[in-house]
């Protein structure tokens, strides 16, 4: 059984972690680690996690935990993933993987000299409904691809203690959301692409609350995403992919959330046929983590890939006036 130690009480870990790893006999969470001591106890009588570590640190060090989850704020994402790493400890780390390209590739860098399993958690990536898009667009049967367009927008409320309004610690709707679409392009196009043009559409203070951005691909491919994380928009995910080939075109609606409803429409000479999808995308990424970890997969979201997308965010940043985050 490989056991889970939580860095951060977080709202995220209790869908990301905790409760598909009541369903997969292979995970237990066994311990967490919060700002304080007395956060982590609270958390841990809450969601019936049998230790609370009296620090980030006294975690990583804990001898009973196999793996990292770090569901913390993106300016701590390079420390503490490094910290586990150190520790002997495999790392799931949330999205976005750093603050930054340069931070990315230091965390990577690290991995890589520890011999050690480091993903990025991009969940969507495992669920049947992505795979199956991946398999519509490498199959070749709606020919060449043309045009990639995503978007990812669900409000954020505004409030002085909310760290997605605060650049200083990774906040930004192309940071939280924007990461999402842009993983997206790159995984479909199986490409890195140029960003051609960025607009931050809305922004308080130094933080961005809407982005757009247009970018081409090597091959010729054209990409657009467009994220927001206003106030005034409705707290349900607003998420969809389209994509355009030469003999037809996807449309996704909802990758990110199949659980409250999601579907894959192809259109092309034929017609029209559409696939609906059920169930979260969380178990799917616990049972990647494992394949990886017995030596029967390689890793989809982590290394090179994580460090590519961060380096898309940065292009974005940049082309909209920005800077990248920690920069």
């Amino acid at each position: 059984m490989l056991k889970i130690g939580l860095l951060g009480a977080s709202r995220i870990a209790v869908d990301a972690i905790i409760a598909p790893s009541k369903e997969n006999p292979w995970f237990r969470v066994e311990s967490v680690a919060a700002s304080t001591k007395s956060r982590a106890i609270c958390y841990a009588k809450q969601h019936s996690i049998p230790f609370a570590d009296s620090s980030y640190q006294s975690l990583c060090d804990n001898p009973l935990i196999d793996l990292v989850y770090i569901g913390l704020p993106p300016f701590l994402h390079k420390k503490w993933t490094i910290a586990a790493l150190e520790a002997g400890k495999a790392v799931l780390c949330e999205k976005p993987f750093a603050m930054n390209s340069k931070e990315a590739s230091q965390m990577v860098s690290f991995a890589r000299q520890k011999g050690a399993v480091l993903l990025e958690a991009f969940h969507y990536r495992f669920h049947p409904l992505f795979k199956h898009v991946l398999q519509l667009v490498q199959s070749g049967g709606l020919g060449r691809l043309i045009n990639i367009e995503a978007c990812f927008n669900i409000a954020v409320p505004h409030s002085a203690s909310e760290f997605r309004y605060d650049s200083a610690k990774g906040g930004g709707a192309l940071m939280d959301l924007g990461c999402y679409p842009v993983h997206w392009l790159r995984t479909i196009a199986n490409e890195e692409p140029q960003c051609v043009d960025a607009k931050c559409a809305a922004q308080i203070n130094d933080v961005d609350v809407a982005m757009e951005a247009d970018f081409v691909f090597p091959s010729g491919v054209l990409g657009r995403i467009a994220c927001s994380m206003s106030p005034e928009l409705s707290q349900r995910v607003d998420a969809h992919l389209l994509i355009e080939a030469s003999d037809g075109q996807i449309f996704v609606d909802n990758p990110l959330q199949p659980e409250l409803g999601s579907f894959v429409e192809v259109t092309d000479k034929n017609g029209s046929s559409k696939t609906s999808y059920e169930g979260a995308t969380f178990g799917y990424q616990l049972n990647h983590l494992r394949h990886v970890l017995e030596g029967q997969a390689q890793v989809l979201t982590g290394g090179a890939d994580a460090v590519s997308n961060m380096k898309v965010l940065d292009q974005v940043y940049r082309m909209a006036g920005l800077r990248p985050r920690g920069m």
